[in-house]
Protein backbone atom coordinates (compact mmCIF):
# COMPACT_ATOMS: atom_id res chain seq x y z
CA UNK A 1 0.00 0.00 0.00
CA UNK A 2 3.03 2.27 0.83
CA UNK A 3 3.81 1.67 -2.85
CA UNK A 4 0.88 3.07 -4.53
CA UNK A 5 1.51 7.07 -3.90
CA UNK A 6 4.85 6.25 -5.58
CA UNK A 7 3.04 4.29 -8.70
CA UNK A 8 0.92 6.98 -9.13
CA UNK A 9 3.22 9.61 -9.26
CA UNK A 10 5.09 7.88 -11.87
CA UNK A 11 2.18 7.40 -14.37
CA UNK A 12 1.28 10.58 -14.12
CA UNK A 13 4.80 12.04 -14.76
CA UNK A 14 5.00 9.61 -17.63
CA UNK A 15 1.56 10.34 -18.96
CA UNK A 16 2.68 14.11 -18.66
CA UNK A 17 5.45 12.94 -20.99
CA UNK A 18 3.58 11.18 -23.26
CA UNK A 19 1.48 14.40 -23.92
CA UNK A 20 4.05 16.87 -24.42
CA UNK A 21 6.47 14.27 -26.73
CA UNK A 22 3.18 13.46 -29.10
CA UNK A 23 3.09 17.52 -29.30
CA UNK A 24 6.76 17.56 -29.89
CA UNK A 25 6.08 14.94 -32.90
CA UNK A 26 2.85 16.48 -34.06
CA UNK A 27 4.85 19.70 -34.72
CA UNK A 28 7.79 17.71 -36.54
CA UNK A 29 5.64 16.18 -38.83
CA UNK A 30 3.66 19.45 -39.67
CA UNK A 31 7.09 20.76 -40.23
CA UNK A 32 7.87 17.93 -42.85
CA UNK A 33 4.58 17.18 -44.47
CA UNK A 34 4.23 18.61 -48.20
CA UNK A 35 2.07 21.80 -48.13
CA UNK A 36 -0.51 19.79 -50.23
CA UNK A 37 -1.23 17.16 -47.94
CA UNK A 38 -1.08 19.90 -44.81
CA UNK A 39 -3.88 21.65 -46.60
CA UNK A 40 -6.22 19.13 -46.22
CA UNK A 41 -8.89 19.64 -43.62
CA UNK A 42 -8.94 17.24 -40.44
CA UNK A 43 -11.82 15.22 -39.60
CA UNK A 44 -14.34 16.74 -37.12
CA UNK A 45 -17.20 15.04 -35.06
CA UNK A 46 -19.47 17.56 -36.84
CA UNK A 47 -19.95 21.13 -36.86
CA UNK A 48 -21.74 21.88 -33.85
CA UNK A 49 -19.76 19.61 -31.58
CA UNK A 50 -16.90 21.73 -29.95
CA UNK A 51 -15.62 19.44 -27.59
CA UNK A 52 -13.26 17.96 -29.40
CA UNK A 53 -11.70 21.39 -29.09
CA UNK A 54 -11.17 21.05 -25.35
CA UNK A 55 -10.13 17.72 -24.35
CA UNK A 56 -7.02 17.18 -26.87
CA UNK A 57 -3.16 17.25 -25.21
CA UNK A 58 -2.83 20.58 -28.09
CA UNK A 59 -5.65 22.11 -26.58
CA UNK A 60 -4.09 21.60 -23.20
CA UNK A 61 -0.34 22.48 -23.75
CA UNK A 62 -1.07 25.58 -25.64
CA UNK A 63 -3.72 26.75 -22.51
CA UNK A 64 -0.07 26.54 -20.74
CA UNK A 65 2.31 27.78 -22.60
CA UNK A 66 0.72 30.58 -25.20
CA UNK A 67 2.16 33.89 -23.73
CA UNK A 68 0.80 37.27 -25.41
CA UNK A 69 2.81 40.02 -26.73
CA UNK A 70 3.59 42.58 -24.05
CA UNK A 71 1.54 45.16 -26.31
CA UNK A 72 -1.12 43.10 -27.71
CA UNK A 73 -3.57 43.84 -24.63
CA UNK A 74 -3.20 47.57 -25.98
CA UNK A 75 -3.61 46.40 -29.89
CA UNK A 76 -6.56 44.61 -28.88
CA UNK A 77 -8.34 47.65 -27.04
CA UNK A 78 -7.30 49.53 -29.89
CA UNK A 79 -9.48 46.88 -32.32
CA UNK A 80 -12.28 47.04 -30.34
CA UNK A 81 -12.54 50.77 -30.51
CA UNK A 82 -12.13 50.51 -34.46
CA UNK A 83 -14.61 47.43 -34.47
CA UNK A 84 -17.33 48.72 -32.10
CA UNK A 85 -20.31 51.31 -32.29
CA UNK A 86 -21.19 50.16 -28.67
CA UNK A 87 -19.53 53.03 -26.29
CA UNK A 88 -20.21 51.01 -23.31
CA UNK A 89 -18.04 48.24 -24.06
CA UNK A 90 -15.65 50.40 -25.49
CA UNK A 91 -15.29 52.87 -22.54
CA UNK A 92 -15.29 50.14 -20.52
CA UNK A 93 -12.01 48.80 -22.04
CA UNK A 94 -10.68 52.17 -22.15
CA UNK A 95 -11.16 52.31 -18.28
CA UNK A 96 -9.82 49.40 -17.62
CA UNK A 97 -6.37 49.28 -15.81
CA UNK A 98 -2.97 47.98 -17.56
CA UNK A 99 -3.35 44.82 -15.40
CA UNK A 100 -7.33 44.96 -15.58
CA UNK A 101 -6.74 44.73 -19.70
CA UNK A 102 -3.88 42.67 -19.79
CA UNK A 103 -6.05 40.15 -17.45
CA UNK A 104 -9.11 40.16 -19.87
CA UNK A 105 -7.06 39.79 -23.02
CA UNK A 106 -6.10 36.60 -21.88
CA UNK A 107 -9.37 35.52 -20.68
CA UNK A 108 -10.86 36.52 -24.19
CA UNK A 109 -8.18 34.84 -25.87
CA UNK A 110 -8.64 31.39 -24.02
CA UNK A 111 -11.88 31.98 -24.86
CA UNK A 112 -11.17 32.18 -28.80
CA UNK A 113 -9.17 29.17 -28.58
CA UNK A 114 -11.66 27.35 -26.99
CA UNK A 115 -14.29 28.33 -30.10
CA UNK A 116 -11.80 27.22 -32.24
CA UNK A 117 -9.86 30.60 -33.78
CA UNK A 118 -7.17 32.96 -32.07
CA UNK A 119 -7.72 36.26 -31.40
CA UNK A 120 -4.70 37.57 -32.64
CA UNK A 121 -6.06 36.26 -36.03
CA UNK A 122 -8.69 39.12 -35.86
CA UNK A 123 -6.65 41.91 -33.93
CA UNK A 124 -3.56 41.46 -36.62
CA UNK A 125 -6.17 40.71 -39.33
CA UNK A 126 -4.62 38.08 -40.79
CA UNK A 127 -8.28 36.01 -41.16
CA UNK A 128 -9.96 38.77 -42.76
CA UNK A 129 -7.15 38.65 -46.18
CA UNK A 130 -8.03 35.13 -46.07
CA UNK A 131 -11.54 35.05 -45.25
CA UNK A 132 -13.31 38.36 -45.41
CA UNK A 133 -16.81 36.84 -44.50
CA UNK A 134 -15.62 34.41 -41.72
CA UNK A 135 -13.50 37.16 -40.33
CA UNK A 136 -16.62 39.14 -39.56
CA UNK A 137 -18.63 36.58 -38.27
CA UNK A 138 -15.58 35.57 -36.01
CA UNK A 139 -15.38 39.12 -35.42
CA UNK A 140 -19.17 39.79 -33.99
CA UNK A 141 -18.44 36.76 -31.36
CA UNK A 142 -15.87 38.62 -30.17
CA UNK A 143 -18.25 41.96 -30.12
CA UNK A 144 -20.61 39.86 -28.51
CA UNK A 145 -18.58 38.22 -25.63
CA UNK A 146 -17.18 41.88 -24.87
CA UNK A 147 -20.65 43.10 -24.62
CA UNK A 148 -21.63 40.70 -22.49
CA UNK A 149 -18.58 40.82 -19.91
CA UNK A 150 -19.25 44.39 -20.02
CA UNK A 151 -22.88 44.24 -18.81
CA UNK A 152 -21.59 41.78 -15.85
CA UNK A 153 -18.53 44.16 -14.93
CA UNK A 154 -21.57 46.92 -14.80
CA UNK A 155 -23.78 44.80 -12.60
CA UNK A 156 -20.97 43.69 -10.27
CA UNK A 157 -22.25 45.57 -6.78
CA UNK A 158 -25.57 43.96 -7.19
CA UNK A 159 -24.34 40.49 -8.04
CA UNK A 160 -22.25 40.73 -4.25
CA UNK A 161 -25.52 42.50 -3.08
CA UNK A 162 -27.11 39.01 -3.24
CA UNK A 163 -24.21 37.19 -2.54
CA UNK A 164 -24.37 38.82 0.72
CA UNK A 165 -28.12 38.29 1.03
CA UNK A 166 -27.94 34.42 0.24
CA UNK A 167 -25.08 34.24 2.70
CA UNK A 168 -27.24 36.24 5.33
CA UNK A 169 -30.23 34.25 4.53
CA UNK A 170 -28.15 30.45 4.98
CA UNK A 171 -26.28 32.14 8.43
CA UNK A 172 -28.09 34.99 10.15
CA UNK A 173 -26.01 34.63 13.15
CA UNK A 174 -22.61 34.30 11.43
CA UNK A 175 -20.28 36.89 12.59
CA UNK A 176 -19.86 38.78 9.32
CA UNK A 177 -23.43 38.70 8.70
CA UNK A 178 -24.81 39.53 11.64
CA UNK A 179 -23.16 42.85 11.68
CA UNK A 180 -24.42 43.13 8.27
CA UNK A 181 -28.18 42.12 9.70
CA UNK A 182 -28.41 44.61 12.11
CA UNK A 183 -26.48 47.67 9.99
CA UNK A 184 -29.68 46.94 7.42
CA UNK A 185 -31.84 46.44 9.59
CA UNK A 186 -31.45 49.89 11.01
CA UNK A 187 -31.27 51.44 7.61
CA UNK A 188 -34.75 49.88 6.51
CA UNK A 189 -36.64 51.07 9.32
CA UNK A 190 -35.33 54.85 8.76
CA UNK A 191 -37.02 54.37 5.23
CA UNK A 192 -39.95 52.64 7.06
CA UNK A 193 -39.40 49.50 5.03
CA UNK A 194 -39.53 47.93 8.47
CA UNK A 195 -41.85 49.41 10.68
CA UNK A 196 -41.99 47.86 14.04
CA UNK A 197 -40.96 44.36 15.15
CA UNK A 198 -42.14 41.48 16.64
CA UNK A 199 -42.99 41.54 20.73
CA UNK A 200 -40.91 38.63 21.44
CA UNK A 201 -38.18 40.48 20.38
CA UNK A 202 -37.18 42.27 22.81
CA UNK A 203 -36.73 38.92 25.16
CA UNK A 204 -35.64 36.52 22.31
CA UNK A 205 -31.91 34.86 22.56
CA UNK A 206 -29.35 35.93 20.35
CA UNK A 207 -30.07 33.45 17.80
CA UNK A 208 -33.88 33.93 18.56
CA UNK A 209 -33.11 37.70 17.47
CA UNK A 210 -31.10 37.17 14.03
CA UNK A 211 -33.78 35.01 12.92
CA UNK A 212 -36.17 37.49 13.50
CA UNK A 213 -33.80 40.06 11.85
CA UNK A 214 -33.62 38.00 8.95
CA UNK A 215 -37.33 37.40 8.79
CA UNK A 216 -38.13 41.23 9.07
CA UNK A 217 -35.27 42.12 5.90
CA UNK A 218 -36.99 39.13 3.77
CA UNK A 219 -40.46 41.12 4.32
CA UNK A 220 -38.72 44.28 3.57
CA UNK A 221 -36.82 42.76 0.22
CA UNK A 222 -40.48 42.73 -1.71
CA UNK A 223 -42.18 46.30 -0.30
CA UNK A 224 -40.08 48.49 -2.29
CA UNK A 225 -36.98 46.08 -4.28
CA UNK A 226 -35.18 48.95 -6.02
CA UNK A 227 -35.06 51.36 -2.51
CA UNK A 228 -33.97 48.03 -0.63
CA UNK A 229 -31.26 46.95 -3.51
CA UNK A 230 -29.77 50.89 -2.77
CA UNK A 231 -29.75 50.02 0.59
CA UNK A 232 -27.59 46.96 0.84
CA UNK A 233 -25.29 48.18 -1.22
CA UNK A 234 -25.48 51.44 1.07
CA UNK A 235 -24.09 48.71 3.96
CA UNK A 236 -22.12 47.28 1.62
CA UNK A 237 -19.65 50.21 -0.05
CA UNK A 238 -19.11 53.16 2.28
CA UNK A 239 -19.70 55.93 0.77
CA UNK A 240 -21.92 54.29 -1.64
CA UNK A 241 -23.80 57.08 -3.95
CA UNK A 242 -27.01 55.30 -5.37
CA UNK A 243 -27.02 57.99 -8.31
CA UNK A 244 -23.62 57.87 -9.45
CA UNK A 245 -23.84 54.18 -9.09
CA UNK A 246 -26.74 54.43 -11.91
CA UNK A 247 -24.32 56.48 -14.16
CA UNK A 248 -21.63 53.71 -13.78
CA UNK A 249 -24.04 51.06 -14.65
CA UNK A 250 -24.76 52.99 -17.84
CA UNK A 251 -20.87 53.43 -18.59
CA UNK A 252 -18.96 51.70 -16.27
CA UNK A 253 -15.66 53.32 -15.47
CA UNK A 254 -12.58 52.10 -14.40
CA UNK A 255 -13.82 50.74 -10.95
CA UNK A 256 -16.54 48.79 -12.17
CA UNK A 257 -14.22 47.81 -15.13
CA UNK A 258 -11.98 46.53 -13.01
CA UNK A 259 -13.53 44.67 -10.82
CA UNK A 260 -14.93 42.22 -13.39
CA UNK A 261 -11.21 41.59 -14.22
CA UNK A 262 -10.07 41.36 -10.57
CA UNK A 263 -10.61 37.64 -10.84
CA UNK A 264 -9.30 37.08 -14.06
CA UNK A 265 -5.98 38.51 -12.63
CA UNK A 266 -5.64 36.83 -9.65
CA UNK A 267 -6.28 33.40 -11.78
CA UNK A 268 -3.70 34.63 -14.07
CA UNK A 269 -0.95 35.44 -11.25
Amino acid sequence: MTLLPFILLVAGVGTVSIMLDRRLRAKSQADTTPAEERDEPAATKGSNDLGHLWATPVHWYNSLVNKQPEDFPQRFREWVVNASDDSAVTDWLKGLSDEGLKAYTKHLSRFCTDMGFELVWLVDKQLEKRDAQLAQTAKRIVLHYCQACQQAASCQEHLEAHKQLLSFEQNPGGRKNRTFGEKLLAKLVDADLVTTLPAEFIGASPTERQQLIAEAINEASSKDQATFSRLVREVLYDGYNGMASTEATASPGASAADAASGTEAARSA
